[in-house]
């Protein structure tokens, strides 16, 4: 195969990999400026604004509140309040990201015809349409039935497919681009990092009363769909297996110097529960309640108290009406 013949700030590789050597042996000089990682730090005064015409680094603040919290919390014998910290995580599927996208023109107006083992292509072409300038009547998207692995990853929106259409309608041919282990790494979807703070009532036999909850998830640069749906796919359930009728929420997502977040096997739910798990046995811990004292050497989760004839009776409601079992 014959490659085109350099020019001036340009450099030609033979394969993938062979790039990745190059761009180490490549100098660039950077104007360092001010950055921002963590949750609790893009709330800081003083910390950088990735957006500075939007004010802040918070991109959505809102506050629930159900039952009567302020009054269980003032009659509360004991308030048991935590600080907690869940990690940024991600998932590796068995295969990467692939698409091959060709570009038509015809009688009727451009289209574009692609495969791709994207997770959720309804969402996808009239993403892909709006952004080509076409109807969604000439977009055809193949998803084959085994995708190798998503694990909510391949249901985010990337830009890959529609970049893929550009390249094809550029260079006037079918093009064909795999992710590698690198990339997949580096730009797909990762679990939301949370910085939380819980605080539970709680009166004086040990029954949790009412919860106080402040989550601040740390969703990257942009605030990319579906989120900041980490922060509500449990909200309905955000007492956990515990039966406690009067809760508060504050669920904010702030923007940092990090990649954007998105689906990620679980979304929400392991956030949740490592801070509300904390707080119990910290509540557990104050109060001298531990499963050993408890009747029957046993524990009831859904009270956080002794266990005694119908105290963890199900179905059991939650304060946002949801019934469970």
């Amino acid at each position: 195969m014959s490659l085109p013949t350099p020019t001036h700030g340009h450099l030609y590789c033979r394969t993938l990999y062979v790039a990745e050597d190059a761009a180490e042996l490549v100098t660039v000089e950077y104007d360092e400026l001010g950055a921002v990682t963590a949750a609790r730090a893009a709330l800081e005064p003083d910390a950088p604004l990735l957006h500075e015409d939007a004010g802040s680094n918070v991109a959505t603040d809102r506050t629930f509140s159900f039952g009567p919290v302020e009054q269980r919390f003032r009659d509360a014998a004991h308030v048991v309040t935590g600080r907690y910290d869940f990690p940024r995580y991600s998932s590796v599927p068995m295969e990467c990201y692939s698409v091959i996208a060709q570009w038509n023109e015809g009688d009727g107006g451009p289209s574009v015809e692609a495969w791709a083992n994207f997770h959720g292509p309804f969402s996808m072409v009239p993403v892909m349409a709006g952004a080509l300038g076409i109807p969604t009547s000439r977009v055809r998207l193949h998803v084959p039935a085994d995708i190798g692995g998503s694990f909510g990853i391949k249901a985010g929106i990337y830009p890959y497919v529609v970049l893929m259409a550009l390249a094809s309608k550029h260079a006037g041919t079918p093009v064909r681009w795999a992710e590698d282990r690198v990339e997949h790494l580096m730009a797909s979807s990762t679990g939301a990092d949370r910085a939380m703070t819980f605080s539970a009532a709680v009166d004086a036999d040990g029954t949790v009363t009412a919860l106080r909850t402040d989550l601040i998830d740390n969703v990257g640069a942009y605030l990319r769909p579906p989120e900041p749906s980490t922060l509500y796919r449990c909200y309905g359930n955000i007492t956990g297996p515990y039966r406690i009728d009067a809760v508060e929420i504050r669920a904010r997502a702030v923007v940092t110097n990090t990649m954007p977040t998105g689906l990620n096997r679980g979304f929400g739910g392991q956030q949740l529960y490592f801070g509300l798990e904390r707080l119990m046995d910290a509540v557990a811990s104050a109060t001298a309640w531990t499963s050993s004292r408890c009747a029957g050497g046993t524990w009831c989760r859904r009270s956080r108290t002794r266990r005694r004839p119908g105290a963890c009776t199900t179905p059991a409601t939650t304060p946002r009406r949801w019934t469970w079992p």
